[in-house]
């Protein structure tokens, strides 16, 4: 579809509705018109070809996207006061139908934004960059992941809309994540490692690391950031095991600090090597006297067939005399 020129207020309200995420309400009050008047030009929009056909107002900005730090947002879990934020977001999307606007678009700048997020666009495929503040709350991994879900499902709407594409078309969407960091805020270890100035990096058997410390927004969080099991690695592994060790306190009243486990399971490793010489040098002993068992059965049993033969000559000489 070729486009056609705009006028100022298409040009304004099509800038309101994809790149600051405006609903019509919104922009009526800002225009000082009403929502039918707003309406309209989102119609003239569609029939030029700079919005989509099933194109949805009222896009809204998502949580953490500005200059201020991310907040936490009010626990839903009873007794969870350790809040799961999932940050660093990016994806790779290939495109299933390009259009005139997108081969255009590329032609003039490689490099766009929707939202504070960053899209690097390529002939057959976009990356997409979540912008540094954007972050997604849950008191699970998996409930985190469920709000972000919602957001980029707008987002790739309006990148649908904002570009002629077409991204998202049932089993055949291609929609791939391929990073994403989760952290637990106010962490134990983390504010442990934070006031001796220590760190932690975390490497998994495949050499690349998994768990670190980080304090970027002073919120004392100790991440998952594999690029493959970050969420299972916070879900199934992190959160449980600190969540253990508060249940711990919560019934002994007995805190345990992490250098301490450490510690505690340096010692116990040197036990175990202890333990493990002396088995070993009792089996060496066992070994020894089980062969000299074996050699003491021999010569009893040497014994038993030389006192036999002993006895049978008796007894022959004793047929004869």
């Amino acid at each position: 579809m070729e486009l056609k020129e705009l006028t100022k207020k298409q040009a304004l309200i099509l800038d309101m509705l994809l790149e600051q995420g405006k609903s019509v309400q919104s922009i009526s009050k800002h225009q000082k018109t009403s929502r039918t008047a707003v309406y309209k030009t989102i119609k003239q929009l569609k029939k030029k070809g700079y919005l989509a056909s099933n194109f949805r107002e009222g896009l809204q900005n998502g949580d953490g996207v500005g200059d201020s730090p991310p907040q936490c947002k009010p626990c839903t879990t009873k007794g969870q006061h350790h809040q799961i934020r999932l940050h660093g977001q990016e994806f790779n999307i290939t495109i299933l139908y390009d259009s005139q606007r997108y081969k255009k678009t590329r032609q003039k700048k490689q490099v766009m934004h929707i939202e504070g997020n960053t899209l690097r666009l390529f002939e057959k495929k976009i990356e997409l960059y979540a912008a540094r503040h954007l972050s997604f709350y849950g008191d699970t991994a998996k409930e985190a992941t469920s709000v972000s879900i919602n957001y980029w499902n707008r987002i790739f709407t309006r990148i649908e809309s904002t570009l002629n594409i077409i991204i998202i078309k049932g089993m055949a969407t291609k929609i791939r994540e391929v990073k994403a960091h989760y952290a637990e805020i106010d962490n134990e270890l983390a504010e442990d490692c934070l006031r001796k100035s220590k760190k932690i990096h975390v490497k998994g058997e495949d050499g690349r690391e998994w768990l670190l410390v980080d304090n970027s927004w002073q919120l004392r969080e100790l991440e998952t950031i594999h690029s493959e099991t970050a969420l299972d690695d916070m879900q199934e592994v992190v959160q449980p095991f600190f969540n253990d060790l508060r249940g711990y306190y919560a019934q002994t009243g007995q805190s345990l600090i992490m250098t301490d486990i450490v510690k505690a399971v340096g010692e116990m490793g040197a036990v175990i090597k202890v333990y493990d010489a002396n088995i070993k040098a009792h089996l060496d002993v066992m070994e020894r006297i089980n062969r000299g068992l074996e050699d003491f059965s021999t010569e009893i049993r040497k014994y038993n067939e030389n006192n036999k033969r002993f006895n049978n000559v008796l007894n022959k000489l004793e047929r004869k005399v």
